[in-house]
């Protein structure tokens, strides 16, 4: 058994689920793994809130910045404001939909806001008109 440095058994290393006592070395590897993946998704966590602290600067995300049109949960929305920056890098959103007095809320990371809002300049955008087929029209089919 290994311990966690308080007197308690370290995490990662299963002592009652073998059939068999644990060979060291078998145990040493089995905390060492549950080390590097606990340390991975520490850094991933990192490396997130990173970008999105990157995002918010690169941005110029504020308080009570509206925007309009952005796709939430498969609705659009017409109006989204900010109601609250997070230290981690999260934004809050005051949504509404239009006709509607009822308001949502909804937590995202300010990279995928900035992605939902890059969409919405998209959707808004006018299309180009496609061709019409030669020799066809939209009443009559040759």
């Amino acid at each position: 058994m290994f311990s966690d440095g308080t007197g308690k058994l370290a995490i990662g290393v299963a002592h009652d689920t073998y059939d068999r006592p644990l060979p060291f070395a078998e145990a040493q590897r089995s905390v060492l793994g549950y080390e590097i993946y606990t340390m991975r998704h520490a850094v991933e966590a990192e490396r997130e809130i990173a970008g999105d602290l990157k995002a918010i600067a690169d941005n110029g995300f504020a308080l009570y910045q509206k925007f309009q049109g952005l796709e939430f949960d498969h609705r659009i929305f017409t109006t989204a404001q900010i109601s609250e920056i997070r230290p981690n890098g999260h934004v809050v959103l005051r949504l509404t939909l239009r006709g509607s007095r009822k308001h949502y809320e909804a937590t995202v990371g300010a990279r995928l806001l900035e992605r939902r809002i890059e969409e919405a300049k998209k959707r808004a955008a006018p299309q180009a008109a496609r061709p019409e087929p030669v020799g066809q029209t939209a009443l009559f089919l040759a």
